[in-house]
Parts: structure tokens; sequence; C-alpha cells
């Protein structure tokens, strides 16, 4: 199957690669301009890598990068540490995504995982579950919800089908 893997050279977009190519997928991965890949030097030339911003890509970027994928597994975001909770470039991934949605649509792809955080539950009742209530404290979490509430929906009108996949506390190497 070929897969499209934005964030592949992240911390958990490069877990995501291996355990992929292990399986015997084909992969396709967005890289921004002077971006490193020292969390996937060990797999970087099994990849395609195309070089795209996907939060400021224009539609023919997009339609190339997502051009003959069957799966997306969209993990790229702002994610500076210090910084990515209030930041506005939240706002810039939240439309960037839900273009990117679109252009999966538009090509023909049928299957999208998108990367959220727990950060979007409500951290009152103590302990947090799946189907908890979601009540986010930061502009990073907002955005994420929003992501997951438009994307679903589009989503739904364009019959892709849409998995938004919260991820807790995470650890590893590269972290």
């Amino acid at each position: 199957m070929k897969i499209l893997v934005t964030g592949a050279n992240g911390f958990v977009g490069s877990q995501v690669a291996r355990v992929l190519l292990q399986g015997g997928h084909e992969l396709r991965a967005s890289v921004r301009q002077h971006s490193a890949l020292d969390a996937v030097e060990d797999v970087a030339t099994r990849i395609e890598w195309v070089p795209i911003d996907v939060f400021g890509s224009d539609p023919d970027a997009l339609a190339g990068l997502t051009r003959g994928v069957e799966l997306c597994i969209h993990l790229a975001w702002y994610a500076v540490p210090g910084q990515y909770l209030a930041s506005p470039e939240n706002l810039r991934c939240v439309t960037g995504s839900l273009r990117l949605l679109e252009s999966l649509a538009e090509a023909g792809c049928r299957r999208a995982v998108f990367i959220g955080s727990c950060f979007e539950y409500d951290f009152e009742p103590g302990t947090l579950a799946e189907m908890g209530p979601v009540r986010p404290q930061s502009l990073y979490a907002a955005s994420k919800l929003a992501t997951s509430l438009m994307g679903e929906q589009l989503a739904r009108l364009r019959n892709v089908g849409f998995v938004w996949a919260r991820l807790f506390y995470l650890y590893g190497p590269f972290e």
C-alpha cells in the first residue's frame, strides 16, 4: 500500500515510518525545507521525500503530494518546545490540515488518520478516558480539537474514512 506520512521525520512519525516500512508498505513523506532527518537516517533512503510545507502549500503542490496514495497518516504539526501551546502557528496547522484532507479526497485517497492530543480532554474529572469530555486549555489543544471536528465532517462529505487518534504522554528516542 502507498502511504503518505506527514511529519515522518519527527518523534512519532519516525517510529510510524519504521513500522510501515517493516510491513512492506511504500512510503511518501512530506518534509519542510532545512528539516533534519536524524530521527530517520537509518530508513531515509527507503522513503520518497517530498519537499513541502503541508500547512502553507498551494493546491497544486498538495495535489502532487497526495496523488496516488491510499492512506495518509497526518502527524505534522507545529511543536516547538516552550512555544507551541500558545502559538498562532496552530491556526495555520488547522487550515493546512483541512486543505490536506481536501486534497486527499480529490486525489481519491479514501482513508486518513490524523493525530490529536490528550490535551484536548477535560482534565478536571481526574481520570482521562477515550470517550471522556473535552475542554482544551490552550490554543494548541483547541486547534487540535477544531481540526478533529471539522475534519470528521469534511471527510464524511467527501467519503473519506477518517480516524482521529489522541496520543498521550510519549517518551522514547529523539524526544
